[in-house]
């Protein structure tokens, strides 16, 4: 496993950190479980958020859309981007509204800018 990053870096997960992972195999696993992803990136000054197929394959990510889309021209610019994706596996039940939950596992991936 991967060992987890610094506190400060944005990688880091906040809450429920005992539960996240950084091992790549548990991100492949993440990415290949979800066929929709929200990606998430600055244009004109006004964050944007497009939800868009996606598709994994060996290290690269994939990502469905028009080549002359505001996404894609942020893409070729360089400018930083993310991809996240949700999967929910079971809803939590309980005889109180405080203690229902949900089990799920996510995954952001950034891109761009000095993160390449």
């Amino acid at each position: 496993m991967t060992s987890e990053p610094a506190k400060g870096d944005k990688r880091r997960v906040r809450q429920g950190a005992n539960r996240a992972r950084y091992d790549i195999e548990a991100l492949h696993e993440v990415l290949d479980a979800c066929p929709i992803g929200h990606v998430s990136f600055m244009h004109e000054g006004w964050p944007q958020s497009v939800s868009t197929a996606i598709a994994r394959i060996d290290d690269h990510l994939y990502l469905h859309g028009h080549p002359k889309s505001r996404l894609y021209s942020a893409l070729v610019r360089g400018e930083r981007v993310c991809v996240s994706v949700c999967r929910v596996d079971a809803l939590v039940k309980a005889r109180s509204a405080f203690h229902c939950s949900m089990n799920y596992r996510s995954a952001v991936v950034f891109a761009g800018g000095d993160q390449q």
